[in-house]
């Protein structure tokens, strides 16, 4: 069975199919879709069942608008690039060696000038500072004399998992764990 209501999930294929533009391929093996196509395919597929919340971590590529919901408000709407527009400089994330040092490495950050929205889940830490490049040997400096060993270090642009942490207060791995 396929966990639909009877004839519903005919119709409700054939709508996705439709909606997606899959359509005239739907009697061809997606084996030999285009990556577009199978992309659009895996949402279409996630979209079956109706779910109440459906996170797509290729939303930056995918889609035109995104809405940002928390605790089932939206927080923040608009395009991919609007969203991460809305966020100044860079984004460096930090791999701790100790899961249990998120309390040392806020402590150490504090003092660092230029560095805002510091956090630190398990052993990935995460802030924001105007010049990524430059701010990374005063961060890795301030983590070593307040005794936090660190593992890796990374710089970025914005992403939306930037845009979501500033929205609500989580990465939306995190969210992903409780849901």
């Amino acid at each position: 069975m396929y966990g639909l209501r009877g004839a519903e999930l005919p119709t409700r294929v054939g709508e996705l199919l439709e909606r997606f533009g899959l359509a005239e391929a739907a009697d061809r093996v997606a084996r030999g879709y285009s990556g577009g196509m199978q992309r659009r395919l895996d949402i279409a597929m996630g979209l079956i069942h109706r779910p109440r919340v459906l996170f797509l971590e290729e939303a930056d590529r995918l889609a035109d608008r995104l809405a940002i919901v928390d605790h089932g408000r939206i927080v923040a709407e608009g395009t991919p690039n609007e969203l991460k527009g809305e966020l100044r400089g860079d984004a460096i994330q930090v791999e701790l060696n100790d899961p249990q040092a998120d309390g040392q490495a806020h402590t150490a950050l504090h003092r660092v000038p230029g560095i805002w929205e510091v956090t630190v889940e398990g052993r990935s830490l995460r802030a924001r500072t105007d010049d990524g490049s430059a701010a990374v040997p005063a961060v890795l400096q301030a983590l070593e004399a307040g005794g936090v060993r660190v593992a890796s270090v990374t710089i970025a642009r914005p992403s939306l998992d930037d845009v979501y942490l500033r929205h609500t207060g989580r990465s939306l791995q995190k969210t992903e764990e409780h849901v």
